[in-house]
């Protein structure tokens, strides 16, 4: 069968490409899953404080208009430029040459700090901008002293880096647009920012001081209006979109198979109470329901993926009801009741093969609406919010009114991303048509 199936999606056209294109997405699920930590969801792309150092709102890079944007520039160092030691302290001082655009500024500077240690006197950070060598003093910060009961060396910002955005104070802004502006007019891309840290004592240290110049521009897919990266959020929701997808698929036509073989062969009651019980949930409307029932139990995944079990497998059910009915008269299942085999056994061996081709473009075919429904929840603001679906993507684009303000990025992107996994296995099935089809085979 698997030989049948495979020869067959390789004679179409849209099956090779839907087969590719599903091949490539897996593959990509799985770097995505081995590389990115379990927790990203919670700990990195719901965490506004991880991408305080990115862009809002930024265009992808490539666009043509931002030519002339300022680029985003993150400039980290962990040994210092200059060290000067005075008694028994010493000045540590890193400068970073930040590019400048010949059109426009950067839309903000900010500077950060990470693990920082010292032993009994707090130190002095200094933020300052050298220019004709003379240096405009933009921030100063005396760290935390001591709290009680804290023994040396003490310890800060390791856990949370020591973050300051500059020209969110209106005078410091000012400062810095009149600079650049002065030096546009010389002529000059560059200026240098020193970050300088006054220490009492020579064992003190710092292992990473950043400088950032928030741009206009970012990456493949640009950022949102946290600054997450687009295509951060595309790749870390494909391992999930196809998860939902696959187990909905796999689940629900099982689960269909199995009740609608049962319904047919046993016939009687069994057959009179499950049909009831299918008329009732096909009668129900589906997305009110799961709406509700997700409401009421929360927007987790699991749940999610049941509900979307629970009303999935009716279809199914009745299509093959009929079918196996038919099987049911046929001369070997009257032969394997003669033989004493058993109800499990004629069913699992002799009337579920029977219908493999047909469950297996089934589950194909089921695959992108699983995808399409969960990314439907997510869009009226019931998905999981502990993991990215691009569902969610969508919602907070358009609560933000970013297809208004003209981010095209944030809405395209998410939306592509869903119609690309559906588009692959729904080809793959297309294509499979002739195989459960005799009289759509050519030649």
């Amino acid at each position: 069968m698997v030989k049948g199936i495979m020869r067959t999606i390789f004679s179409s056209f849209l099956g090779k490409v839907g087969f590719f294109l599903l091949l490539a997405f897996g593959i990509a699920a799985v770097v995505v899953t081995v590389v990115f930590p379990p927790d990203f969801g919670q700990r990195i792309w719901n965490n506004p404080v991880y991408w305080a150092d990115y862009p809002k709102t930024a265009i992808p890079s490539w666009w043509p208009e931002a030519g002339g944007k300022a680029q985003h520039q993150v400039l980290i160092a962990t040994t210092p430029t200059n060290m000067t030691e005075e008694g028994a302290g010493k000045t540590l001082e890193y400068r970073f040459a930040v590019g400048i655009s010949s059109q426009s500024d950067p839309k903000f500077l900010s500077f950060s700090i990470s693990h920082l240690q010292f032993q009994d006197v707090s130190p002095v950070i200094a933020v300052l901008i050298e220019q004709d060598g003379q240096f405009l003093p933009l921030y100063s910060y005396v760290v935390p002293d001591r709290f009680s009961g804290e023994k040396s060396p003490i310890s800060r910002y390791a856990t949370e880096p020591f973050r300051v955005q500059l020209t969110s104070d209106y005078q410091a802004e000012g400062m810095v647009k009149e600079l650049l502006s002065g030096l546009r007019n010389r002529g000059q891309d560059r200026f240098t920012a020193v970050v300088r840290l006054n220490f009492a004592s020579r064992e003190d240290s710092v292992e990473e001081v950043r400088f950032i110049a928030g741009g206009e521009s970012f990456g493949w897919l640009g950022t949102d209006d946290l600054g997450r990266d687009v295509a951060t959020g595309i790749l870390a929701g494909l391992p999930i979109e196809l998860l939902i997808g696959f187990v909905v698929a796999f689940s629900a036509t099982a689960l269909g198979a199995v009740i609608g073989t049962a319904s047919a062969y046993f016939g009687g009651w069994v057959d009179l109470i499950t049909q009831r019980v299918i008329d009732v949930l096909t009668m129900v409307p589906t997305l009110p329901i799961v709406m509700f029932l997700v409401f009421a139990f929360g927007a987790n995944l699991a749940y999610i993926i049941l509900f979307l079990i629970v009303f999935g497998w009716t279809g199914l059910a009745i299509q093959i009801r009929p079918w196996i009915m038919q099987i049911q008269a046929e001369g070997f299942i009257t032969m394997a009741k003669a033989r004493g085999l058993s109800d499990k056994r004629i069913i699992v061996r002799h009337l579920l093969p029977q219908t493999l081709p047909f469950l297996f473009v089934t589950f194909t075919f089921s695959i992108p609406g699983a995808i399409l429904s969960e990314a439907g929840l997510s869009f009226l603001g019931l998905g999981d919010p502990s993991v990215p679906t691009w569902g969610q993507m969508l919602q907070q684009g358009f609560r933000t009114g970013a297809i208004y303000l003209g981010y095209w990025w944030w809405i395209l992107a998410p939306g592509l991303a869903i119609v690309l996994t559906s588009l692959a296995p729904a080809l793959i099935a297309q294509s499979l048509e002739p195989y459960t089809e005799p009289r759509l085979r050519r030649g």
